[in-house]
């Protein structure tokens, strides 16, 4: 069974949730900017201690998925509350791309929101 691009940023979701920054990194294509930014699995996890410590994961809403062959683009509103208890809402778009039969997120775009 393939899991979809919407089941991808769900897992991936509740990996933050459960702290398991080397699932995170798995997720994402080797193309992605993502993967240029932090080059391997190490680098990724410091960098989500950071995070960590002061977002928690609260939410995340399915807008839609649109899947056309090996693409998908999938919009997604995800809810975090930061150190100071504010309610921090990030307007999100991913996208991915089908590779040796498994979907992995190649670019996102997030607009942040606060309220």
């Amino acid at each position: 069974m393939s899991i979809s691009p919407t089941d991808i940023i769900l897992i991936r979701a509740n990996c933050f949730k459960e702290k398991k920054p080397e699932y995170i990194y798995d997720f994402y294509h080797e193309d992605s900017e993502f993967r240029k930014f932090f080059r391997n699995r190490a680098e990724y996890a410091a960098y989500f201690e950071d995070i960590f410590n002061v977002l928690k994961h609260c939410g995340l809403k399915i807008v839609s998925e649109n899947t056309r062959n090996n693409l998908s683009e999938v919009k997604y509103i995800e809810y975090f509350i930061d150190k100071e208890n504010n309610l921090l809402t990030y307007y999100c778009k991913s996208y991915l791309k089908k590779a040796a039969d498994e979907w992995l997120i190649l670019k996102e775009v997030k607009e942040l929101t606060k309220g």
